[in-house]
């Protein structure tokens, strides 16, 4: 006897058209796909959403893509969405002395928004906050975390760190400091 026996059915979701598919495809231009015609490209292949990096570039740069992403999408008909990519605060490192120098596990450093060339332990950080926003026992990660330190102390010269896991640091990296909110940047 079947009582009350409920059929499942597979969660397919319902045909709306030919073709038609939940996931987008982005695709993000620069440099490389700048043009018109490298868009257009783009879209016969299945792109459904441009994304512009507002990290790379000037405001021009970034209007003249737009006008050729909708130039690209008027040409073949067809809608495209355009993502834009804002940059969070940045901290970076500055300029090093030949480039680059390397940070030893177990030596120390500092870490200092004054406007210096960095080397021999001195690291310059394109942030004017970072001794009043840092405080002893935050880490400071350098270029993608593969260095690490810890601040031990902080003073006129910047903040003082133990180096936890060195490595090459080299102009222009990335910092990020995990715990802890930055003011601005």
């Amino acid at each position: 006897m079947t009582k009350n026996r409920r059929i499942i059915r597979p969660l397919i979701p319902p045909r709306c058209g030919e073709g038609l598919r939940r996931t987008k495809i982005v695709a993000t231009l620069g440099p490389a796909v700048d043009s018109v015609d490298a868009m257009a490209s783009l879209i016969e292949a299945g792109a459904d959403v441009f994304r512009i990096n507002l990290s790379h570039g000037g405001q021009e740069d970034h209007e003249r893509m737009v006008r050729s992403a909708r130039e690209a999408s008027s040409r073949l008909g067809k809608d495209v969405a355009i993502m834009v990519d804002l940059q969070g605060p940045r901290l970076r490192v500055g300029r090093i002395r030949d480039g680059s120098m390397l940070l030893e596990t177990g030596s120390r450093a500092v870490l200092t928004s004054r406007e210096v060339m960095g080397g021999d332990g001195v690291v310059p950080v394109t942030y004017d906050k970072l001794e009043e926003d840092l405080s002893v026992g935050v880490r400071v990660l350098i270029d993608d975390a593969q260095i690490e330190c810890v601040v031990t102390a902080i003073d006129a010269d910047g903040a003082h760190v133990d180096v936890v896991r060195g490595g090459r640091v080299s102009d222009r990296k990335g910092i990020n400091i995990p715990d802890l909110r930055i003011s601005s940047a």
